[in-house]
């Protein structure tokens, strides 16, 4: 699982980079990295539930560390947005 969710994180900044790099309208960049993150939250959700956790330890690590970096750039995009 670490392995997955650091390809899926390495994944989405290279993606949020390049939505950063194409257009200088906040408004634009905050939509397109919505869109991204919402997409990036429904893969990480449909692996955890096809694959479901290990151990305790992994469940805890995921839900303190990996999912709150996640969901943090979405409420910062969404905040932008609204």
């Amino acid at each position: 699982m670490k392995k997955y969710t650091q390809q899926l994180k390495t994944e989405l900044d290279n993606k949020l980079e390049a939505v950063g790099l194409e257009t200088e309208d906040i408004i634009k960049v905050a939509e397109s990295s919505i869109k991204i993150l919402l997409s990036t939250t429904d893969k990480l959700k449909k692996f955890i539930l096809k694959r479901s956790f290990l151990s305790k330890e992994e469940e805890i690590h995921f839900f303190k560390e990996i999912k709150p970096k996640i969901l943090s750039k979405l409420i910062y995009y969404n905040s932008i947005y609204q």
